[in-house]
């Protein structure tokens, strides 16, 4: 049986300064990662995000998604070892989880909700759940996965199929043909809301609308209660080619028997898994690496999404760039910004550290798809190299068009997209001190917190 992930504990998630949330010490890649608050609201993040920008496929989009997500129901002992979410369908996707990983089985006269042997909640009250909130937010695309139907018979699948799952979605059900290329443009032009993904073989005959998860849909379990296996693996299986497919990442721990029964997590999955990872900080990781690739993170599956939901679902957002934000960078060995000297706008003028004052000439703007850093003074000007990479290279603002330089985030060191090598450096303490490139070493005068 699959263990259950508990993300981080809400209360050691607090406020960031300045509005955010912040990553965890110790857990993931790297400490001390903000993401901004969210500027479109959890519940219509698609709806209001692509409404002018309804091209866009949803393979190319982070989407923040729930693990055995309908195990709510599962309470007393098995509940340590089998519940994997505390919230309703309905509450999940009402905090911005657009992903759903239901397995199904028939017990007696019903068909239930189940993780191994222990049920959950009947199939109708996890459907009610998601058509309740698909009538409530027409265009917000949810992709529910139903898999584990192999212990079914075919009998039973079409009985699931014409009495609950045609029955509840099939007005808003998108047929297969659309294919995984779809963009929000296509769904919403014909009222379509919700992907139905099946599990089994036998997917074409039992409808038109359902998606077959072999040829739709990438997903790698590392099956592993090491955090950092978690995260390596997951990583590098991003990094693949995925022939247009979905890709579900599966940020998931799964507990060893001795890892819940003995010291110090004394049977409780959550507080054993509260150590391990950080999901804010792999969230961003996860894009990069992905765009070297030539993709973007696209499905993120997560255990315990109330926890995850404060950083999470806020990390999958930014990247997907449409809750922009401005945010102050400072770096770490000194507490001073990035700061555009005498807040001028005109090309070639020096980036500076200054002591952080909130001003507009302090406030940038990153795009993870392009990689450009844009000014707060003025959007069309972006931090720049004027394309050189040489080390002690002194930045400047420039035209974004003109002398555009593409940076990465590598957890918080800010390098170059072409020379990863190379990073972004302020080695001085001092107000007034250019900033400049120089060869990436980790040191706290590269590292740069994006304050909100």
């Amino acid at each position: 049986m699959r263990g259950c992930l508990c993300l981080l504990a809400c209360l050691l998630l607090g406020a960031a300064e300045g509005g955010g949330v912040i990553g965890e010490s110790g857990r993931g890649p790297s400490p001390l990662v903000y993401a901004p608050e969210l500027l479109v609201s959890k519940k219509r993040w698609m709806t209001d995000g692509y409404k002018n920008n309804d091209g866009v496929q949803l393979r190319r989009i982070c989407i923040p998604g729930t693990h055995n997500s309908a195990t709510h129901g599962i309470q007393g002992v098995p509940e340590n070892l089998a519940q994997c979410q505390e919230l309703s369908l309905y509450e999940q996707l009402a905090r911005g989880h657009r992903y759903l990983d239901l397995r199904v089985k028939k017990d007696g006269s019903d068909f239930w909700i189940h993780h191994g042997d222990v049920l959950s909640v009947k199939v109708k009250e996890a459907f009610d759940d998601i058509d309740k909130f698909a009538e409530e937010n027409p265009k917000e695309i949810l992709i529910v996965h139903i898999q584990n139907v192999g212990d079914m018979s075919e009998d039973e699948h079409k009985d699931l199929t014409d009495d609950h799952v045609v029955p509840t979605f099939g007005a808003y059900m998108a047929p297969r043909s659309y294919g995984v290329g779809a963009t929000f443009k296509k769904f919403w032009d014909n009222s379509k809301s919700l992907i139905l993904i099946w599990g089994g073989a036998n997917y074409a005959s039992l409808s038109a609308n359902y998606w077959h998860q072999g040829s739709t849909m990438n997903s790698h379990w590392s099956n592993t209660n090491s955090g950092g296996t978690v995260i390596s693996d997951q990583l590098a299986e991003a990094q693949l080619n995925r022939n247009g497919r979905f890709l579900v990442t599966q940020f998931i721990i799964t507990p060893q028997v001795g890892d819940i029964i003995f010291p110090p997590y004394w049977g409780s999955i959550e507080d054993m898994t509260d150590d391990k990872l950080d999901h804010l900080t792999f969230t961003y990781e996860l894009d990069r690496v992905s765009i070297a690739s030539g993709q973007r993170a696209n499905i993120v599956m997560v255990d315990f999404g109330e926890y995850n939901d404060q950083y999470g679902v806020e990390a999958c957002v930014d990247v997907n760039g449409i809750s922009d934000h401005f945010s102050q960078l400072q770096v770490v060995n000194s507490g001073r910004c990035m700061d555009v000297s005498s807040s001028g706008t005109a090309d070639g003028t020096k980036v500076i550290l200054w002591t952080c004052n909130g001003g507009s000439n302090q406030q940038w703007r990153y795009d993870h798809a392009s990689g450009l850093v844009h000014s707060k003074l003025n959007e069309s000007q972006c931090l720049s190299s004027q394309g050189s990479t040489d080390l002690h290279t002194l930045l400047v603002i420039w035209t974004c068009t003109e002398h555009a330089t593409a940076f990465d985030f590598h957890t918080n060191s800010l390098r170059l997209r072409s020379d990863a090598t190379l990073a972004v450096d302020a080695a001085s303490t001092e107000d007034g001190a250019r900033i400049y490139l120089y060869t990436s070493h980790g040191g706290d005068n590269q590292r740069w917190m994006r304050k909100f």
